[in-house]
């Protein structure tokens, strides 16, 4: 029986099923597909997207640097953007746009990968 390579770059964003993901095989998933941003529910449903668009990127850092500039004028929080991945107790992995952080609460945390 031959096998069938399927291409998958090609086919981006992509919805797969991969239940009971370790976080090392995501995190070797993640590294095949560098440029791409990967998110999983913990229903097991896994997205494999492409980088966005110029528009869409520079709406990402418009709204970064708007709670970046609130956070400096507020001494409060820290600010990540879109490249930063979270794992949440539920077994989701999220990467958003942008996040905003308790300094304490995110030092806490990191040494946890994510």
């Amino acid at each position: 029986m031959a096998t069938t390579t399927i291409d998958i770059e090609r086919m981006l964003p992509a919805t797969l099923t991969f239940p009971d993901m370790s976080e090392q095989e995501f995190l070797d998933l993640c590294g095949r597909f560098p440029d791409a941003t990967l998110e999983y529910e913990p229903d097991g449903t896994l997205l494999i997207m492409p980088p966005t668009d110029p528009e869409s990127g520079m709406r990402s850092v418009a709204i970064v640097r708007q709670l970046a500039n609130w956070s400096e004028q507020t001494g409060k929080g820290l600010v990540l953007g879109p490249d930063a991945g979270f794992f949440f107790p539920n077994g989701a992995r999220r990467s958003p746009d942008a996040s905003l952080f308790d300094e304490k609460r995110l030092m806490k945390n990191a040494g946890e990968r994510c």
